[in-house]
């Protein structure tokens, strides 16, 4: 994909944020994005770099993108990599993913080409429904819970 092409679509995408949630975009703004097939999708770190895979994101349509960028956002809103800790890489960016997922409906309508691919609250518990069921934890629980909450009944 031609560099010039994803950055165009970029400002396009970050201009219509802009609108649907400053938030979000004034974040996005700060960010320095470095365009690398190093990472399979898109990545972010605790240093406001932002990551995209060229191919990756040549995949998705206009909604996708702008879901991607938002969901990404919020990792680094909420410092998720900086809170890590000793966790378990895997499963915090699961719970993360959940939480964040939850956040990003209300601002942003789930694009139909994402929409079966995102993880919620229901699909983690059902992945994991004896780890939440043998610490006394059902769905309406799991629904509530914070990242680390939810992480802490998931020693796998």
């Amino acid at each position: 994909m031609d560099i010039s092409k994803l950055k165009s679509e970029y400002e396009k995408i970050l201009a219509a944020l802009t609108v649907a949630t400053p938030f979000v975009s004034s974040l996005l703004r700060r960010l320095r994005i470095i365009v690398s097939e190093e990472v399979p999708t898109v990545g972010v770190g605790s240093n406001n770099i932002l990551v995209i895979n060229p191919l990756f994101w040549a995949m998705l349509d206009t909604p996708s993108k702008a879901w991607v960028l938002g969901h990404a956002t919020l990792h680094l809103a909420f410092r998720d990599a900086s809170r890590i800790g000793s966790r378990n890489k895997e499963l915090w960016n699961i719970s993360a993913d959940v939480i964040n997922n939850e956040v990003e409906k209300e601002f942003l309508k789930v694009p139909k080409t994402l929409g079966r691919f995102l993880v919620n609250p229901e699909s983690l518990f059902n992945a994991l429904p004896k780890y939440f069921t043998s610490k006394g934890v059902d769905m309406k629980q799991m629904q509530t819970m914070s990242k680390e909450e939810s992480l802490n009944h998931t020693h796998v």
